[in-house]
């Protein structure tokens, strides 16, 4: 019984050390193009301005109601306060330029600032899907481009010992599943994780300023 476990334990390892074998080589199709580095890049802003946007709204309720009960702008930590600690300075300028309160120049700073991250979001959103489509494109093709090199190479008895559809399947199908993860899984993969480390940042800065 322990021998069999031990046995099963090697097996899983090794199974293991195929996948992420397997995992860079497919990856190394992608690395060699300069556009799958601007792309990592377009995803790590494009994901900041996402988790900016929602953080700018409520800055701008937040503003509203302070200066409202108060009539001053509210204390805020974490990425709020970064975004406030960019956005003042800016604010401070155009309220002495255009001779306006403070507080009417900070909100409208926000506001246009609001507008204009959403339509950089967007401008990004598509270069970023560009880009995919032309690295996963030519990572297709040169995977494709290898396969048939490869069948080439191979002997008669390995075609004999084969199935002529596991052979299509595996140079068309799972081609075109691999070109898919390249195109939207990659970027899914990416943002997902980049979002999840800036929401609890977020969440976490929300809680100690409470």
């Amino acid at each position: 019984m322990m021998q069999t476990r031990q046995q099963m334990m090697k097996e899983g390892s090794k199974q293991q050390h195929n996948t992420l074998s397997t995992v860079r080589r497919l990856l190394s199709y992608i690395t060699i193009y300069w556009q799958t580095k601007v792309t990592i890049a377009l995803i790590i802003f494009t994901t900041i301005l996402e988790i900016v946007t929602p953080t700018l709204v409520g800055n701008i309720i937040d503003l509203v109601g302070s200066v409202a009960a108060s009539g001053k702008i509210p204390v805020e930590t974490g990425l709020s306060g970064l975004i406030y600690q960019i956005f003042i300075p800016i604010a401070t300028l155009v309220s002495e330029s255009f001779r306006v309160v403070f507080n009417f120049a900070i909100l409208g700073v926000l506001s246009i600032s609001l507008v204009v991250i959403a339509s950089l979001t967007g401008i990004l959103h598509y270069l970023q899907r560009y880009a995919l489509a032309y690295v996963s494109q030519k990572a297709s093709f040169e995977l494709r481009d290898d396969i048939y090199n490869a069948l080439l190479d191979q002997s008669f008895s390995f075609y004999d010992q084969q199935r002529t559809g596991q052979i299509m399947s595996r140079a068309t199908g799972d081609v075109d599943e691999v070109q898919r993860f390249f195109g939207f899984g990659l970027t899914m993969v990416l943002s997902s994780a980049l979002l999840f480390v800036l929401v609890i940042y977020s969440l976490l800065s929300i809680d100690n300023r409470e």
